[in-house]
């Protein structure tokens, strides 16, 4: 029997959040079947940061391992989703109690999906985010990957960008923008493909859930 699969990416300009300065979502028909061209064809251009995407270590490492070291076995991972509500940042004491394996993934549901803020496709400054305490409790357990349902998982307000730097730096990925809305807490199957782009520091993906 086919177990439930949910689909936990934004759609891309429609939901999608722009981190300030990124460059923006753009696509436009280059031919067109209507303009009597042969054929549909269309010209994109975004930032590897668009959307649900993935933070690989040469996002902030010289020497990190970029898009082109993973394999597509690496981004499918056992996963947790770990709820926490009425929160403006997730901390260590959050992950009290809470059961999580050695190399699994770790999704956190907040707020940001609650109220709709993780796919209404505007930015704002006021968002739940992961406090490097917290950062640190995920390392020491091992985890491989970190979710949020925001498209970054630092504060506004922290400098030097402490949660991605304590991640990346210990080769735990980083899932940003997603939204689990729809989602209950409990374990999953987590599929993140990124774009087979070689040599990216981040990529957009199409991120699922499949219930086990």
């Amino acid at each position: 029997m086919l177990k439930k699969i949910h689909d936990i990416s934004v759609k891309i300009d429609v939901e999608s959040i722009d981190y300030p300065g990124d460059p923006l979502f753009y696509s436009k028909m280059i031919s067109s079947l209507e303009n009597g061209d042969d054929f549909n064809l269309s010209e994109v251009s975004m930032s590897s940061h668009i959307g649900t995407h993935i933070d690989f270590p040469l996002h902030f490492y010289k020497d990190g391992k970029s898009s082109s070291d993973y394999e597509a076995c690496d981004l499918i991972l056992d996963s947790v989703v770990i709820e926490v509500v009425d929160r403006k940042r997730i901390t260590e004491s959050d992950l009290d109690n809470i059961n999580i394996e050695e190399g699994s993934a770790v999704l956190f549901k907040t707020d940001n999906s609650i109220s709709g803020s993780a796919k209404n496709g505007q930015y704002s400054k006021d968002y739940v985010y992961l406090d490097k305490s917290a950062a640190q409790v995920l390392v020491t357990r091992g985890v491989s990957l970190v979710g949020i349902d925001y498209n970054t998982i630092d504060g506004s307000d922290c400098v030097g960008y402490p949660v991605h730097n304590e991640l990346l730096k210990n080769g735990i990925l980083i899932l940003e923008g997603i939204c689990l809305s729809e989602i209950n807490a409990g374990k999953y199957k987590l599929f993140a493909m990124p774009l087979k782009v070689v040599n990216l520091e981040a990529s957009p993906v199409r991120a699922v859930l499949i219930e086990t």
